[in-house]
């Protein structure tokens, strides 16, 4: 039966701790005090080249040490002792199995932790849901606005749609993650507070957000646009702290840069989802 990756980084992990109590014995049993502490100081030494390597790596420290262990202790005149089993031959074979096993657990838990950040994507990528923005996904967005397009087409019903865009200033540490997240979320957040239910805010993927609104005229999607720019020329937006001493409750959204925007509807006509979304690119400020 084929073990899980849990369950063998699980083996490696018992497996190199008991080898390494058993190691830690034979040290001490096999050589005097002095001896068995530089002894002691080269066991650790493996097990953490191969907790930083893989197998190979690990292999290879062992190589060495028991290299090293074998010239020592030729030099101070140690000998096999008479027991059996605690000698320095089984000193020996112990420290050179060290490495690798250190070596093995690090690739065990590499794999864990590749298996978990492919599942962990999968599940973002079915998540309707973008985590960071708290909206729909830009692909779930694009379904939805299909399916409104459908029912205004059908109804001869009005839907409107507006497009923004988050444009960085010359000043803007555009390269910085967090700080653009955040002036993205400043966006999204004035957004819903422009356009209350039965509008639809979602991440259009990059630095775009899109409003879909169902039952808006061209006139009302015009309004809610306006009404929009004047709270976006007021909002701030949260970057995350340079230093714990930054105390900053917000800066200006207009400190990262402008915000393009575009609006566009059908006003009873047929289109598809992905017609409208073009139409609302190629209708962005200039």
């Amino acid at each position: 039966m084929r073990l899980s990756k849990a369950a063998q980084a699980r083996a490696w992990a018992i497996a190199l701790t008991v080898l390494t109590i058993v190691t830690a014995l034979l040290v001490l049993s096999v050589n005097p005090l002095e001896v068995a502490l530089a002894y002691l100081a080269l066991e650790a030494v493996m097990i953490v080249a191969g907790l930083m390597t893989n197998i190979w790596g690990g292999l290879a420290a062992s190589a060495l040490s028991v290299f090293a262990v074998v010239l020592f202790n030729n030099y101070a005149g140690i000998y096999l002792r008479e027991n059996r089993i605690f000698n320095i031959g089984t000193e020996l074979g112990a420290l050179m199995l060290l490495g690798p096993l250190a070596g093995g657990l690090s690739g065990g838990l590499n794999r864990l932790r590749q298996e978990a950040d492919h599942w962990l994507a999968q599940s973002e990528a079915l998540s309707v849901r973008d985590a960071t923005f708290d909206t729909l996904q830009p692909e779930w967005a694009k379904t939805r606005l299909d399916e409104e397009a459908l029912r205004a087409a059908r109804f001869e019903r009005p839907l409107s749609l507006l497009l923004l865009e988050l444009v960085p200033g010359p000043e803007a540490p555009s390269h910085d993650r967090a700080q653009r997240v955040g002036a993205l979320q400043a966006v999204i957040r004035v957004a819903r507070a422009s356009a209350p239910s039965p509008a639809i805010v979602a991440h259009a993927g990059g630095d775009q957000v899109l409003l879909i609104l169902p039952e808006y005229t061209a006139d009302q999607a015009q309004q809610s646009l306006a009404d929009l720019r004047q709270r976006l020329a007021q909002e701030v937006y949260f970057p995350t702290p340079r230093a714990a001493s930054d105390k900053s409750l917000g800066r200006p959204l207009a400190q990262w840069g402008a915000v393009r925007a575009g609006a566009v509807s059908l006003n009873g006509q047929t289109e598809t989802g992905a017609a409208l979304l073009a139409r609302a690119k190629a209708a962005l400020d200039v």
